[in-house]
């Protein structure tokens, strides 16, 4: 409808500049790829942020930052989920959905909360033990053949 209409005219525009790229929101994918975690009636962000962490991670990104209100419990409970979805026993699980190279033993994952206020250092630094660890992902993916598939991917947007 309307809202699709508008959404791809300014996701065009702003894809002129080359920092962004053209891709339609898929809500209804997004929920399906996680229904083996949370019912697919259970709406709200909790929902999308983990289905979109889990349809994203080895395709478009190395990493997945949850980045909440401090005490907010949906983004708690998504966290809870991603921690355990992002390591081994997850990973087994999304076989299936992602191929990834056996060397990888868990995926970058990095959940925040903030009150508005500066992070502090042990922030800063878990956020730079995140940025290792997604680029040693996006190095075992680049030499596996998922790069040929992800760079295509990308030069066509």
């Amino acid at each position: 409808g309307i809202q699709e209409w508008w959404e791809e005219r300014i996701k065009r525009i702003m894809a002129t500049s080359g920092l962004c790229k053209i891709e339609m929101i898929e809500v209804d994918k997004t929920i399906e790829g996680v229904d083996h975690l949370l019912d697919p009636n259970f709406r709200g962000e909790c929902i999308l942020t983990v289905g979109l962490a889990m349809r994203e991670i080895a395709h478009d990104s190395c990493g997945v930052i949850s980045i909440g209100p401090f005490g907010c419990m949906y983004s708690r409970m998504a966290e809870a989920m991603l921690k355990k979805e992002l390591r081994p026993e997850g990973i087994v699980r999304m076989s299936h959905r992602v191929k990834l190279p056996k060397e990888i033993d868990s995926l970058p994952f990095l959940a925040i909360e903030t009150d508005g206020n500066p992070f502090p250092q042990l922030v800063e630094a878990n956020l730079e033990a995140f940025v290792l660890q997604a680029k040693r992902l996006h190095t075992l993916l680049d030499k596996t053949q998922i790069c040929e598939t992800r760079r295509t991917k990308t030069n066509v947007r």
